[in-house]
């Protein structure tokens, strides 16, 4: 009897043990369970506010190379319109007037219409355009080379004069 009894003991304690350990194991399991599902948690805020944060400097950094863009466009127009101003300083800085001030417009019309009637009585008597690179032509194609060097002349002299 004491036999069996004490093995009724030993089944019980055991029985006790066993029920303890169940319990402690589940309540590990449970805050376990917690532990992963806060991480999960921590882990998708951190992860959403790298995002954040990325998305941002992304955004301040398109801002920037957008403002070096235009800054760089406006330098570039600054450039050009002081590349004309600079043309045109050149072109009027390289017309040089000074040998013509003691000219008046009135004798300066008159010598262009000498000039003119001096070269309308060239091409009547076919001395106007002469020259060795005439030579190897025909006829025709000297009198055409001959005819187009006048155009030309007289275009020129008509925006001089």
């Amino acid at each position: 009897m004491q036999i069996t009894r004490a093995k009724a003991d030993c089944a019980e304690s055991i029985a006790k043990t066993k029920a303890d350990c169940e319990t402690q194991i589940a309540k590990v399991k449970a805050d376990c369970a917690d532990s992963v599902s806060r991480t999960k948690v921590d882990c998708a805020d951190s992860i959403a506010k790298i995002k954040a944060d990325c998305e941002k400097q992304i955004a301040l950094e398109k801002e920037r190379s957008q403002n070096e863009a235009y800054d760089i466009i406006g330098t570039i127009a600054d450039g050009k319109k002081e590349l004309a101003s600079l043309l045109q300083t050149i072109l009027v800085e390289s017309i040089n007037l000074a040998s013509y001030e003691e000219f008046s417009s009135e004798e300066i019309k008159n010598k262009a219409q000498m000039i003119e009637l001096q070269a309308s009585e060239m091409i009547k008597n076919d001395k106007a355009v002469s020259g060795a690179g005439l030579a190897g032509d025909t006829n025709r194609q000297a009198n055409n080379r001959k005819r187009q060097i006048l155009r030309c002349f007289s275009a020129e002299f008509d925006l001089i004069a």
